[in-house]
């Protein structure tokens, strides 16, 4: 079969890239782990002191999520008593774990987009960690368990409820990074990059007719 155009490309090509990258996670979990199921890995207590809304550059209506109502934040992280320092690479995925959350989440470092750059200060400085995670506003706190998105409520939490905006001193999250994601984000955004590509690319990519001279 053919694709006719970006869009077809992406709900077609998406998911399968998606199970891609969590069957690499887990062949990685199973083949390291101990006999009891614990996995050999490090992991990091960390505080939330900010989080920022993230707009991509880009932004497109998909039916990609359904009916999902998807928000991207950015969380930033301070150590919580230990010296140890987390890896930041681009495109590593985290486990992210909250005595006030049902189930554990996902996080993965991103890039910086203009908007999160905008609301940064100088005084932060001391973050050494920055995730990106899903909120799903639909979504119950028994309904996100699969997805390793946080629910709006699930989303609250992480924050003072007695200051608008501003993180819980309390809130301490335990990660673990689970691997990298690189290869699979790649592949993703050069799927998604297509649809921003003049028309007449596009056409002459997903065009049946068009012939090679020998």
């Amino acid at each position: 079969n053919e694709f006719k155009n970006a869009n077809e490309m992406m709900e077609c090509l998406a998911r399968p890239l998606m199970d891609e990258g969590r069957a690499s996670i887990n062949n990685e979990y199973h083949s390291t782990k101990f006999r009891n199921g614990r996995w050999n890995r490090d992991t990091h207590r960390l505080v939330v002191i900010k989080v920022t809304p993230v707009t991509p550059i880009f932004e497109k209506k998909s039916t990609f999520f359904g009916e999902h109502i998807i928000k991207i934040y950015e969380i930033q992280f301070s150590l919580k008593g230990e010296t140890r320092i987390p890896p930041s690479n681009l495109s590593e995925l985290y486990c992210l774990h909250y005595h006030q959350w049902k189930g554990c989440k996902f996080g993965i470092v991103g890039h910086d987009f203009p908007t999160t750059i905008t609301f940064r200060s100088q005084s932060e400085s001391n973050s050494i960690l920055k995730l990106f995670v899903c909120v799903d506003e639909n979504l119950t706190d028994d309904a996100t368990e699969k997805t390793g998105w946080l629910s709006k409520n699930e989303f609250r939490a992480l924050f003072d409820p007695h200051k608008f905006g501003v993180p819980n001193p309390n809130a301490v999250l335990t990660l673990m990074s689970v691997g990298s994601t690189t290869n699979i984000v790649r592949q993703f955004e050069a799927i998604a990059s297509i649809g921003h590509l003049k028309s007449h690319i596009q056409k002459a990519l997903f065009s049946s007719r068009i012939k090679v001279q020998q």
